[in-house]
């Protein structure tokens, strides 16, 4: 797979993003706030 831009969707892109990989649609949610809270890392 590709890399894909997270920083570049929103919340709703992300969560249907996450729901295609097999993942919960909330843990788009859950980058989404990340991403826009600051954080550098997913660690």
């Amino acid at each position: 797979m590709n890399k894909v831009a997270l920083k570049n969707m929103t919340e709703s892109e992300l969560k249907d993003f996450l729901k295609y990989l097999g993942e919960p649609s909330f843990r788009g949610s859950q980058i989404y706030s990340w991403i826009y809270k600051g954080a550098k890392d997913f660690d």
